[in-house]
């Protein structure tokens, strides 16, 4: 509801009617004309954590987070930046901030002791005293709708948890559609190189490269990446490892793939995120090295376990997993992989984007497996 309303009350003979409406800002556009807004409130203090969820694969002592702190009021503060699990402090650090200003913060936070994912909240301690849980704004405009306000905490998922990577992987990787792809391989221990795809003609793009993943429906938002796809294919064949993650029709349609693959219309997905995961090769490289999966990892996942899984495929894919919703056949088209000459070219349909921001362990092993180099 908006924040500020008014009401106005008419007498009409005998009878009171009340109308009460949002208070709005209005204001002339040269473009479009008379514009409104509903007037809308926020924190004086706001904050952003970066990265919203941290994997805590190795033993550190501390891990540096990225912390945006806005001051919005007209009064300079000054106080202390908490981060709290409960009533365990994590990090702490003194803060002044001009009015009006914002700054880069980076807090170093101490899980020493930390077995199980646990959740921590941003908190704001004024000098003179109490406690302000704060809150990240997120502002949602478009032209076709009035702009509103978001606020959710400001704070930061922990898990910890055995992640074992390949030391000798060099990952580089093209942008999905909002998949949170780089912070993803970053949590890993990588450092990710982000690929242009206007630059593949380019011999030195992929140089030094052992494995190149593409984001969620990268091929639509990218189209680049369909202009240079046969380079790809060819880098593959040379001794790359090729990993895409989920693409809709337009990818199969296109034979981007090196071997046929069938999308179905609608396509093959299964929406209970708790349906049982068989492992159809358990001694596939990509399912036992460096981790070895097992049910655990596909415990507590979110929203779904796929989709865009394939319907057919060409004999020289390998299925490794198969799952399916109450009622339906197993789908066995979610992760297929094949050898392409020295290389190899791997299709994932698991939702591996939405299991990262919720902090589900076994997505990252998963995606520590598919950009491993060969098994030794």
């Amino acid at each position: 509801p908006p924040p500020l309303t008014v009401t106005l009350r008419c007498a009409i003979d005998d009878t009171i009617v009340s109308v009460s409406a949002a208070v709005q800002y209005r204001r002339a556009d040269s473009h479009y004309g008379e514009q409104r807004q509903v007037v809308q409130v926020q924190p004086a203090l706001q904050a952003t954590v970066r990265p919203a969820v941290l994997l805590l694969r190795e033993q550190m002592a501390s891990y540096p987070v990225a912390v945006d702190l806005r001051n919005t009021s007209q009064r300079d503060v000054t106080g202390t930046l908490r981060l709290l699990a409960g009533e365990r402090e994590l990090a702490r650090q003194q803060v002044s901030l001009g009015a009006g200003r914002q700054e880069a913060l980076s807090l170093p936070v101490v899980v020493d002791g930390l077995t199980a994912p646990t959740t921590a909240r941003l908190v704001w301690q004024p000098a003179d005293g109490g406690r302000v849980p704060l809150s990240t704004v997120h502002r949602i405009a478009y032209p076709h709708i009035a702009t509103r306000l978001l606020l959710t905490p400001a704070q930061l998922r922990l898990v910890p948890g055995e992640v074992a990577v390949d030391p000798a992987a060099r990952v580089g990787y093209f942008a999905g559609a909002a998949d949170e792809l780089g912070e993803a391989l970053r949590q890993l221990g990588y450092q990710p190189r982000l690929i242009d795809p206007a630059t593949l003609a380019e011999r030195s793009a992929l140089e030094g490269l052992t494995c190149l993943v593409i984001g969620a429906r990268a091929y639509e938002t990218q189209p680049e990446l369909v202009t240079h796809n046969a380079r790809l294919l060819a880098w593959v064949a040379g001794g790359g490892r090729l990993l895409v993650l989920y693409q809709r029709h337009a990818y199969t349609q296109a034979n981007l793939a090196p071997f046929a693959l069938t999308t179905a219309t609608p396509h093959d997905r299964v929406t209970d995120e708790t349906a049982a995961v068989r492992l159809l090769q358990p001694d596939h490289a990509l399912l036992r090295w460096p981790n070895r999966l097992g049910d655990a990892d596909f415990a507590g996942w979110v929203q779904e376990r796929g989709l865009y899984f394939q319907r057919t495929w060409d004999p020289h894919y390998t299925a490794l997993l198969a799952c399916a919703d109450a009622g339906q056949d197993p789908a066995e088209g979610g992760l297929l992989t094949a050898a392409v000459e020295r290389g190899q070219y791997t299709y994932c349909g698991y939702a591996l984007h939405r299991q990262w921001s919720a902090g589900v362990l076994g997505a990252w092993r998963l995606l520590a497996n598919l950009t491993a180099s060969a098994a030794p």
